[in-house]
Order: structure tokens, then sequence, then C-alpha cells
């Protein structure tokens, strides 16, 4: 019943009693004598705010949501990121060797793919806020597929 929006139709309009009416939780009034129209047209105006300010929370809740995914999927490939460059400044992989060379690749790959990650999100939230045209184009899916398994 919260999410209801009262409209208090009243004869009073000494500014306490309006104050009393908007602290109970009224969001509007109309005074009597009153006009049948204008009475319809504030419901339908706190009806359609009613439901803007939902629809408003329900993609607060999505954004963070997505937010959170894409702490997740950018903080893990930055930790590994993190991990190997730390063994080498510690002197754990010496240079020139298979294994060094191995992290090195994979240091590269990783950032690569994490640098997209993040110009796709970039792109995503600059297109999203214009009107821009979509050019569909065919992909090897299977290889998107293994780019995100490996990162």
């Amino acid at each position: 019943m919260a999410d209801v929006p009262v409209i208090f139709l009243t004869a009073k309009s000494q500014t306490e009693d309006l104050e009393a009416g908007f602290a109970a939780g009224g969001v509007d009034y109309v005074t009597k004598p009153f006009r049948r129209e204008e009475l319809l047209l504030r419901i339908k105006n706190h009806l359609e705010l009613a439901a803007s300010r939902k629809w408003i929370i329900e993609m607060n809740k999505s954004r963070d949501k997505l937010y959170s995914i894409i702490a997740h999927d950018i903080r893990s490939p930055l930790a590994s990121i993190s991990m190997a460059v730390k063994s080498i400044a510690d002197g754990y992989l010496k240079p020139d060797t298979a294994e060094y060379n191995e992290i090195i690749d994979y240091l590269s790959q990783t950032t690569d793919l994490t640098f997209s990650m993040l110009n796709n999100l970039l792109s995503y939230t600059h297109n999203n806020g214009s009107s821009s045209e979509l050019y569909p184009a065919r992909m090897n899916l299977c290889s998107v597929v293994l780019d995100c398994v490996n990162l």
C-alpha cells in the first residue's frame, strides 16, 4: 500500500491542515469544490510518477548488479596480473626461461583481454545514452567463449 499515491480531497486549506496531510503520507491535495477533470488528471499524473519511481528503483538495482559483475570480472584478471608481476619482481622467475616467457605471454594476453573488456564497457556506456546504429556481423562464437574462459 505504500506505493499507492494518496491525494487528499478536502475543504480545509489552512497551511497546518495541508502539512498534516502531507506528513500523513499524502502526495497532493485538491480543495473543495473541485472539478472532476482536475482530480482525474492529478490521479493519472501521480500514478505515472509512482510507476516511473518504481522503474527507476528497478533500474538502479540492475545497474548495481551490473557494476558488481563488472568489478568481479575485472578484479580476477587484474589479480592474476598483479601476482605474476610480483613473482617476476621478487625474482622467482628467471628471464629467458620457458616459464618466464610463458608468464610474459600470459600477462600480455590477460592485459589485452582486460583492456578489451574495459573498452567494451566504455563503448556500452557511451552508446547506451545515445541513439547509435548497430552493425550486426558474423563472428566466431567459439573464439569469444574461449577468450572469456581463458580470461
